[in-house]
C-alpha cells in the first residue's frame, strides 16, 4: 500500500496500479477489513486521476461499505469525501451532497479538524455548483475560519477563491477582487509552484475578462493554464483553456479561441468532468450565438 502510493504521488501510474492491486489481493486473503478499504480509496483516487470517474466512484463506494460494515468511523469519513469529491465531478450533486454531509459530521464526531475543514469545503462547491450560492457562502465561511485557525493555508486558499467566484457570478466584482489576489498572495508565500496559485490566476483572468478586459486576462489565463499542465492537472487546464478561447474570441481571433475550446473539451473529457464539461460546451454555443447576434 505505502509503495503504491508513493508511485502515485510520483505520477507513474501504471507502477502503482500493479502494487495497489497486489496489496488489495493479500489484504482481501488476510479478511483485513481496514486495510482493504484504505487500498481500495487509493486505487480510487487513481482512477479518478486518470478520469475514470465512474470506476472512482465504485471503488470509493466499495470502500464505505466496509468502513460501515467495520465500524471505522474515520475510514468511513474518508471513504465518503473521496465519493463525494468524484459524484461532484460528474455532476451527480445530489448523491455528492449527501455523502460530503456524512463526511463532514463523521469527522467533526472523530474530532480530525483537518478532515472536518476540507468536508466543509466539499460541501460547500457541491451546493455552489447545484445553484445554492447563499448556503455555499455560509459554508466556505466556516472552512475559512477553521483554516485560518489551524493554519490550513491551502484550505483557507480554496474557500476564498470558491467566496470570490460566487462574487463574481452576482457582479460585485471589486469583492471578489480582493479575495482573489488575497488568495494569490497566500498561494504565492507558501507553494509558488502550487495547484492554488494556477487556480487563483485563473479566476483574475476571469474576472478581467468579466470587465471586459481581455488582454490582461489572457497573462493570467496563460500562468494558469501553463501550470496546470506542469502539475498535469486536466481540469484546471481545461477551465483555463475554455476561458482563453472566450478572451480570443472577444479580441477577434476566432480561429484560435476555437483551437483553444476544442482542447478544453478534450481534456475536460479525458478528466472524467462531465459537469465542467456541458458548462464548456455551453458557453462556446452562448458566445459563437452572441457574435452572429452582433
Amino acid at each position: 500500500l505505502v509503495e503504491g502510493a508513493c508511485l502515485f504521488y510520483l505520477n507513474r501510474e501504471e507502477e502503482a496500479e500493479r502494487r495497489l492491486e497486489s496489496a488489495l489481493g493479500l489484504a482481501t486473503h488476510h479478511a483485513h477489513a481496514a486495510l482493504q478499504s484504505r487500498i481500495l480509496a487509493m486505487i480510487s483516487l487513481l482512477a479518478l486521476n486518470r478520469g475514470l470517474t465512474g470506476s472512482a466512484a465504485e471503488y470509493a463506494r466499495r470502500a464505505l461499505r466496509i468502513c460501515r460494515e467495520g465500524g471505522d468511523a474515520y475510514g468511513e469519513a474518508a471513504a465518503a469525501l473521496n465519493l463525494a469529491l468524484t459524484l461532484t465531478r460528474r455532476g451527480e450533486f445530489a448523491e455528492a451532497k449527501r455523502h460530503a454531509t456524512t463526511a463532514r459530521r463523521a469527522f467533526a464526531a472523530v474530532g480530525w479538524r483537518a478532515g472536518h475543514c476540507r468536508a466543509t469545503l466539499a460541501l460547500g462547491i457541491v451546493r455552489s455548483r447545484a445553484g445554492d450560492a447563499r448556503g455555499a457562502v455560509g459554508l466556505f465561511r466556516k472552512a475559512e475560519r477553521l483554516a485560518a485557525a489551524d493554519g490550513y493555508r491551502r484550505e483557507e486558499c480554496i474557500a476564498l477563491c470558491a467566496m470570490g467566484g460566487i462574487r463574481l457570478e452576482q457582479g460585485m466584482l471589486s469583492k471578489a477582487d480582493r479575495m482573489f489576489r488575497r488568495c494569490l498572495d497566500m498561494a504565492m508565500a507558501f507553494a509558488p509552484g502550487g495547484d492554488m496559485v494556477a487556480e487563483a490566476n485563473r479566476r483574475i483572468g476571469q474576472l478581467f475578462l468579466a470587465r471586459g478586459a481581455a488582454a490582461p486576462a489572457v497573462v493570467h489565463l496563460r500562468k494558469a493554464a501553463n501550470l496546470a499542465r506542469e502539475l498535469r492537472d486536466r481540469r484546471a487546464e481545461g477551465v483555463a483553456g475554455r476561458l482563453l478561447g472566450l478572451c480570443y474570441l472577444n479580441l477577434g481571433d476566432v480561429a484560435k479561441a476555437m483551437s483553444h475550446f476544442d482542447a478544453a473539451c478534450g481534456l475536460l473529457r479525458r478528466a472524467g468532468c462531465l459537469f465542467d464539461l456541458a458548462e464548456t460546451r455551453v458557453a462556446v454555443a452562448e458566445a459563437i450565438l452572441a457574435r452572429l447576434d452582433d
